[in-house]
């Protein structure tokens, strides 16, 4: 009973030491609750959409050289226009020597003459004409015969402000002769409605004289379904189909 009594009065100073140790609080220290509102709640987080991908740009065209763009400018290259082309590129292509030294004849002015085609709207078969005139030699033609890169007869020649004299025959001159039959040539493009095929027939024997043809064949100016039909000399003709041979002959060497 003593043990007993002893052991509860120990309990009870440690209870009582420890509600002296336990800290009591301080009113003055006391925080008031935290208002929660839709104010003081983080912002939502804003979920920003991928950007739009770049429109690719699209590759650009491989630019064409002089050769390509003197191929695609050609107008009026039939290869099957009439069977005498097939013969006649055959014959041209048939000597490689000969046609080695008329390209190479060509080579350092073409691209001149190419030019000079193109600023007047022309098509580029135009500038292969000397081939088939004189291969791009410098004939010297007498008072009465054609001369030059463009057999220019001396009437024609005189007729563009040419000089055509034993001191000076401006038909061999490039430049000029050029400009000249180039001329002569855009001339006879208007007169038959753009129709190359006759203006190419009126180089060669003059623009009256395929006039008279069309007039014989009921027609005014042009469009004529196959100029061969035109009563023309055969050299006249033979003159286009070499023309369109060397065009077929360039774009597929």
């Amino acid at each position: 009973m003593a043990l007993a009594s002893r052991c509860w009065l120990l309990c009870c100073l440690a209870l009582a030491a420890c509600a002296q140790l336990a800290p009591r609080p301080d009113p003055s220290k006391a925080t008031e609750p935290v208002a929660t509102t839709l104010s003081t709640l983080p912002a939502p987080e804003v979920v920003k959409p991928p950007p739009a991908p770049r429109p690719r740009r699209p590759k650009p065209e491989p630019e064409l050289s002089q050769w390509q763009q003197i191929v695609a400018a050609r107008r009026f290259t039939d290869c099957t226009y009439d069977p005498s082309i097939e013969r006649w590129a055959k014959l041209l292509a048939g000597s490689p020597p000969r046609f080695q030294a008329d390209l190479q004849r060509m080579q350092p002015y073409l691209d001149w003459v190419w030019r000079e085609v193109r600023a007047l709207g022309m098509p580029s078969e135009i500038a292969f004409l000397p081939l088939v005139e004189s291969g791009y030699r410098q004939v010297y033609g007498s008072y009465g015969s054609p001369g030059g890169w463009w057999q220019l007869m001396p009437a024609t020649a005189q007729t563009y402000g040419m000089s055509v004299n034993r001191g000076n025959d401006q038909r061999v001159d490039p430049v000029v002769a050029t400009r000249a039959a180039l001329k002569l040539s855009a001339e006879n493009a208007k007169r038959f409605n753009n129709d190359w095929l006759l203006t190419i027939f009126a180089y060669n024997v003059g623009g009256q004289r395929v006039q008279r043809a069309l007039q014989a064949y009921g027609l005014v100016s042009g469009n004529i379904e196959h100029v061969s039909e035109l009563r023309l000399p055969g050299v006249t003709q033979e003159h286009l189909h070499r023309l369109i041979a060397w065009g077929c002959i360039l774009a597929d060497p």
